[in-house]
């Protein structure tokens, strides 16, 4: 077995890119394929192996790994490659725990369907969720039979409580449980 020559752990990552303030940025599906080209020609390029994916008007999403933080940050550099891409900030999360790349693949998936842009989140064109069904995914996703499955789909898919708060309501929907939390109960 072939020895790394450095000491960064592998980790997967949440990446998130999301204009200040947030503006759409991505209007036509032409923007959409654009940025899959750009994203797919940076991760074959740097090999990086994406989890799951969701793109929006305003923002979008990428999950990738096990990957080593210094090839993640060349890969990202092939992505950002026009000065209106430099103005999106990119916020990089690591998920340490499989706990955290489950829960956080799921939010991703399901974002389409948060905002209500869909009914289903498999129905949002420009998500790994659809791209899994459909079985032709315009980037090279991680193959991961649970992710294909119908189980998958249905937790995705699954109401919880946080879906029936609004939006724009949800930082204060955040600070009353932290407040319940502070006292030992539950909000």
């Amino acid at each position: 077995m072939p020895r790394r020559s450095h000491s960064s752990p592998l980790l997967c990552f949440h990446l998130a890119g999301q204009p200040i303030p947030p503006t759409a940025v991505l209007t036509q599906p032409a923007d959409y394929r654009a940025l899959q080209h750009r994203l797919r020609a940076a991760l074959l390029k740097h090999p990086i192996r994406p989890v799951a994916y969701c793109l929006m008007p305003t923002q979008w999403h990428l999950i990738v790994g096990p990957v080593d933080p210094s090839r993640l940050r060349r890969c990202l550099a092939g992505v950002i490659t026009t000065p209106l891409d430099a103005t999106v900030p990119i916020t990089v999360t690591p998920l340490p725990a499989i706990r955290d790349l489950v829960r956080t693949t799921r939010v991703v998936e399901r974002l389409a369907l948060t905002h209500r842009l869909v009914r289903r989140a498999q129905d949002w064109p420009w998500g790994s969720l659809a791209a899994r069904l459909d079985g032709a995914s315009p980037l090279p996703l991680v193959p991961a039979p649970f992710l294909e499955s119908r189980a998958w789909s249905d937790y995705v898919n699954a109401a919880e409580a946080w879906d029936s708060v609004h939006l724009a309501e949800r930082p204060r929907w955040f600070a009353r449980r932290a407040q319940g939390a502070e006292h030992g109960i539950g909000v």
